[in-house]
């Protein structure tokens, strides 16, 4: 919702493409701290996949 309205505001394409990314990455980040934090908290937890730490 807010990212909607930063995109409303502005006029120029180059802020918005930084807009767009910065939010793009700022999601990566929860998604890998969110498995990092799981993988602590849960570490019995089925996993389907099978992937170690040294791949991060």
């Amino acid at each position: 919702c807010i990212s909607t309205l930063l995109m409303l505001c502005t006029s120029d394409m180059y802020t918005l493409i930084n807009y767009v990314g910065f939010i793009n990455y700022l999601f990566y980040g929860v998604t890998v701290a969110g498995q990092i934090v799981i993988r602590v908290k849960q570490p019995d937890m089925h996993r389907p996949i099978k992937v170690s730490a040294e791949n991060y």
